[in-house]
């Protein structure tokens, strides 16, 4: 518990964004370390050792007027494209983007107020409640989008893309809708692992109608614990519930469609249904021992599982027998020494009852 009591505070220090997903290359020690919880929070210990490099041809003096910081504190909709970062600073605003483009200048920003070198967001929303954020494209920052400790905020229609270490991203946050947005090509040139959409420490948040492809990994949950989130956000809930995944479509992800990252607390489950996952090289994976629900029941149906060898012997569109998820671990490969992601055994806690034949179309 020291251990965690000593991450908690560093969580709380000013700049609470930072999260990021393991670098595969340091697998090895990471996987010593009791903070290898879930791939998302061992990704945020290893965040404090990655230096925040100045980006070529950037300085000081000249990132302010090359790459600007917007802040948003009313409605606002973009009429151009912009280059530089996107702060909202309001409760209950919106923004539209028009289908304009937001480009950052790599992974790195020069923060003026601790004066370095810091981590790249195309847009951040910290502690707000109500906001909307649609139709805008974001592309080439560490990070496309990050909600984090926000409530009650839409995200709609936005194109995040190419970005470094993670597509959208939410954090101690509850009740958010993240719908129609489409996330791809979410790596590093040294990194795999990252996510096009990933969730932690966060409930009752439901991700509908999103599509990610080309990234690492697709869908992250990561782990959940209580204590962890009251302390951080300071107060108690009346109650907690599940995120819902309903009608996202993962495919051709390099690691993983759906990865479930290790928990604590087992203080629910989340809820996976008419979801499309196709050809991902794994399309979900689960801790063991962590039950999540992967079906709306019947006639309603499940998910549809690119790779389901089943039958459906009377045509009412589900398969006749089960879809069984099984659990993932990571491990290095004998020959090219390299970190992959390997499928082992199934507890009967995750298992599609109602695996759809086809394509969910809403």
């Amino acid at each position: 518990m020291d251990r965690w009591k000593r991450f908690i505070d560093w969580c709380q220090q000013p700049s609470k964004i930072k999260i990021r997903t393991i670098n595969p290359r340091n697998i090895m020690v990471i996987a010593l370390s009791i903070l290898i919880i879930s791939l998302i929070t061992s990704g945020t210990w290893l965040y404090q050792v990655l230096s925040i490099t100045q980006p070529p041809d950037l300085t000081r003096e000249n990132y302010e007027s090359l790459f600007p910081t917007l802040t948003i504190t009313e409605d606002t909709s973009l009429n151009e494209d912009h280059h530089g970062d996107i702060i909202i600073e309001a409760d209950g605003v919106t923004l539209d983007g028009n289908g304009h483009t937001i480009t950052g200048p790599g992974r790195s920003k020069y923060n003026t107020t601790k004066r370095c070198w810091d981590i790249s967001i195309g847009i951040s929303v910290e502690g707000r409640t109500g906001v909307t954020i649609k139709n805008c494209r974001i592309t080439n920052f560490a990070y496309g989008l990050i909600l984090d400790r926000s409530d009650g905020c839409t995200l709609l229609n936005n194109t995040v893309d190419h970005n470094l270490w993670g597509g959208i991203h939410v954090q101690f946050s509850i009740n958010n809708n993240i719908q129609e947005n489409t996330v791809y090509s979410t790596r590093d040139v040294e990194i795999d692992d990252v996510a096009a959409f990933s969730v932690e420490m966060s409930f009752g948040n439901t991700f509908k109608d999103n599509l990610a492809y080309d990234n690492g990994l697709g869908f992250v949950t990561g782990e959940f614990e209580k204590t962890f989130f009251e302390e951080e956000r300071g107060f108690t809930p009346e109650k907690y519930e599940g995120n819902v995944f309903e009608a996202n479509t993962a495919k051709d992800n390099t690691l993983a469609g759906f990865h479930i990252g290790f928990i604590f607390d087992k203080a629910f489950s989340n809820k996976f249904f008419h979801n499309n996952l196709i050809d991902n090289p794994i399309q979900a994976g689960v801790p063991l021992g962590y039950a999540n629900s992967w079906d709306d029941g019947y006639p309603s149906g499940g998910n549809y599982w690119s790779d389901y060898t089943g039958v459906d012997a009377d045509g009412d569109g589900t398969g006749d027998t089960p879809y069984i998820i099984f659990s993932v671990s990571w491990e290095i490969d004998d020959e090219s020494q390299e970190p992959i992601l390997v499928l082992g055994e199934s507890d009967g806690n995750n298992i599609d009852r109602f695996p759809l034949t086809a394509p969910f179309n809403g």
